[in-house]
């Protein structure tokens, strides 16, 4: 299709207005880059999750189909999803990323400035290859989709898509579609397969809609389209094919085992013959040749995978990627961010952050070995393609070789930026690991490369010493006969002076907390009360089971007054601790910055779900930890309250029931304890300190019986007793 004159100008002058915008991003990429954060000022389109202004959204999709009860249950399902999405932290305003994509909307849309004024797109933080549309025209991509994308018009195709799904109010339809069936066991399978062709319909229809009415007016080549598939059909795949290699791991002082390395890998299972009749979306082989077919014949005179330069997606794409990596940081994912991390590594050389990430996930991984906790590790089979090689070498490598190896590049990441708080914590926390957990200290490694005999021609001089001087006087260390490949891996940083001094604060910190363990417990109760400390309370999670069903697998129903009603409880109880317990909902998010704390916050509290059990520095914690924010609160606590009904009537109440019978006044009482039946009370703790990343206490209990919810307040004060006694020995341990 030609452009008119018109149209030509009013994409010239929105490109011509994003180049001539300030170079924001070239600030990311500098050398203080740690993650994409959103801007001060909060959009007023993201604030409308109120029922009302919700509502009045939707008002084009409202039909006889959806009136009455039916569409007031979705626009208030809606609006509690708008408030939800907004507070989980993770969308990003103001920032390049979203600049880059408003800039591709402002061409899908050039032809169409009525609907261009409902829609608002923005980058979401999540390494999730996914996009997805909300009713009232939010428009939300994950950095993980840009990540894994090759060109601009992939980007744009993808943004037809979901614009269709507004367009054509299939959220509505969906919703409506869910509530008319009733999901009974009797026709639970006919229902079940009817839903999911309806929505496999939808994705159909958005497919063919996006490409004829927005896609195909633009620029953009239609070659692009059908390898937007190509990225969801291989959306479990990290960013490149770039298998581990032993010269990766090259020294001249060691040499890791060849076995760790794989030469074949898993193949790369396709997705293509996936069947999708249990699916809500089509197979993605028939939807590309569905489009492919479309696109047969089309004019591809003048089309363009990129409009704004190829230099700027390509810088778009490295922060997607940088942030992504984040993500699985903070989500656990410590194979899939090592692997990745070179491949950004590989993109920019010389720029700390994506080392910084490698030395971080080996970190993690080393103490999951350490620990036995293999529940966070991949199978040494899984991974398809390269990545198999990740999760081979992971799984193969020697558990203290791997400790070592993750202090090796920790120690060359800190060099890269020797101002990086973080790293330093991390490189003392490993250099404890390898005293406490390996049992090793400088005496166990070798001052002489794998390999290298020269200390066998080296002349033993007699000289007159006494015993002492000879005990005392600086000698290298040689390596014994049956010294294994570890004893060797220090031999060329036990020269550096500076990493020596390393070490040796390890060694003394690790005396130190010894001490506190002490101090804590003989802590009186006037110590720890004194002083003030501010803990940020995560909204915490008051369920009860309930029989599971299709709608409720997990047969948890959460009570929102109740975890309400819970925060408000804890922080009565730590005011007589002086414990200032901030809630999260207290937090304006208006206000300057108020929305970054937010987000900081946020994913502390996700990370630590990860890391609890292996007490770690969160790599969510690096701003905190660097200086670079202020946190209002040093520490961040975690609740969750879950309550069972485990019996009514049962032996131990049956007797007072039945003699009750004869005591009238007692008998009100007793039928109320015997029929509401005994409950089973789990009450889980857990506080991380956000100064260093670490776990400051955790603890949890399990009660049965009547007044478990007077059980849980008595633990939870004890919780924070403890909390604060462990605040207090660690600033008396210093001393």
């Amino acid at each position: 299709m030609m452009y008119t004159y018109k149209t030509l100008c009013r994409i010239g002058l929105c490109l011509s207005l994003f180049l001539s915008a300030p170079l924001f991003l070239q600030a990311q990429l500098t050398k203080d880059f740690s993650r994409l954060s959103a801007g001060d000022e909060i959009p007023a389109f993201l604030m409308k999750y109120e029922q009302e202004v919700f509502s009045a959204d939707l008002e084009r999709c409202k039909t006889d189909r959806v009136a009455g009860a039916t569409y007031k249950k979705f626009t208030r399902s809606g609006a509690e999803a708008m408030k939800e999405i907004l507070y989980s932290g993770n969308i990003l305003f103001d920032d390049p990323v979203s600049a880059y994509l408003k800039q591709i909307l402002e061409v899908l849309l050039v032809n169409e400035p009525a609907l261009r004024n409902e829609i608002q797109v923005y980058a979401y933080k999540s390494s999730a290859v996914n996009a997805f549309m909300l009713p009232n025209g939010l428009l939300l991509v994950n950095l993980g989709l840009i990540a894994n994308t090759t060109c601009e018009a992939e980007l744009a195709y993808i943004l037809a898509h979901e614009l269709i799904h507004y367009t054509e109010c299939h959220n509505l339809d969906q919703y409506v579609d869910r509530v008319e069936r009733k999901w009974t066991q009797k026709g639970y399978v006919s229902d079940y397969l009817e839903y999911h062709a309806r929505s496999r319909t939808h994705e159909n229809e958005a497919d063919r809609g996006g490409m004829e009415r927005f896609y195909k007016h633009t620029p953009y080549s239609p070659d692009a389209v059908t390898n937007a598939f190509r990225i969801l059909e291989f959306a479990h795949l990290p960013f490149d094919e770039d298998p581990l290699r032993k010269e990766e791991f090259a020294a001249p002082v060691f040499e890791l085992d060849a076995e760790y390395f794989l030469r074949q890998f898993n193949p790369v299972k396709s997705r293509s013959l996936v069947s999708d009749t249990l699916s809500t979306h089509p197979n993605i082989t028939a939807r590309r040749v569905a489009m492919e077919n479309l696109i047969t014949g089309a004019s591809k005179e003048e089309k363009q995978k990129f409009i704004q330069s190829e230099e700027k997606y390509e810088e778009i794409r490295l922060l997607a990627r940088m942030e992504s990596l984040n993500q699985m940081m903070i989500e656990g994912e410590y194979v899939e961010a090592f692997y990745n991390a070179r491949i950004v590594e590989k993109e920019m050389p010389g720029h700390p952050f994506a080392p910084s990430v490698k030395a971080a996930s080996l970190y993690a991984l080393s103490r999951i070995r350490n620990k036995g906790l293999f529940k966070h590790l991949p199978g040494r089979s899984d991974g398809e393609g390269a990545y198999h090689s990740a999760t081979h070498f992971i799984n193969a490598i020697d558990r203290q070789e791997l400790t070592l190896l993750a202090l090796r590049e920790s120690w060359k990441a800190l060099q890269m930026d020797p101002g990086d708080a973080y790293m330093k914590l991390v490189v003392n926390d490993l250099l404890k690991d390898m005293l406490i957990d390996l049992k090793m200290s400088m005496a166990d490694f070798s001052d002489y490369a794998y390999g290298d005999t020269s200390f066998l021609l080296v002349e033993q001089v007699e000289e007159e010493q006494t015993k002492y001087e000879k005990l005392t006087s600086q000698k290298k260390v040689i390596p014994l006969a049956e010294w294994e490949m570890r004893h060797y891996m220090l031999a060329d940083l036990k020269q550096d002076s500076a990493f020596m001094k390393a070490f040796e604060a390890a060694y003394l910190e690790a005396q130190a907390e010894k001490l506190g363990e002490i101090l804590s417990q003989e802590a009186s109760p006037r110590e720890v009360k004194r002083g003030e400390v501010a803990i940020f309370l995560q909204n915490p999670v008051f369920a009860k089971f309930k029989p599971r069903s299709a709608q409720n697998p997990e047969g948890l129903h959460y009570r929102k007054s109740r975890s309400q009603s819970l925060a408000r409880t804890i922080r009565r109880l730590g005011r007589p601790l002086n414990a200032r317990i901030i809630l999260e909902e207290s937090r304006d998010i208006h206000e300057k910055g108020g929305y970054q704390a937010l987000s900081l916050a946020r994913e502390s509290s996700r990370e630590y779900r990860q890391i609890s059990d292996l007490n770690i520095h969160a790599w969510s914690c690096r701003d905190y930890i660097r200086g670079k924010e202020t946190p209002d609160a040093s520490l961040l606590m975690q609740t969750i309250v879950q309550r069972e009904r485990v019996r009514r009537i049962s032996g131990s109440n049956f007797f007072p029931l039945a003699a009750s019978a004869f005591l009238n006044p007692m008998l009100p009482a007793t039928l109320f304890l015997s029929f509401s039946g005994e409950y089973q009370t789990e009450v889980r703790v857990g506080v991380m300190d956000l100064t260093t990343g670490k776990r400051a206490y955790e603890s949890s209990t399990l009660f049965q019986g009547w007044g478990g919810l007077d059980y849980a307040r008595n633990f939870i004060y004890q919780t924070l007793y403890q909390t604060k006694a462990s605040v207090y020995a660690n600033e008396k341990s210093k001393y």
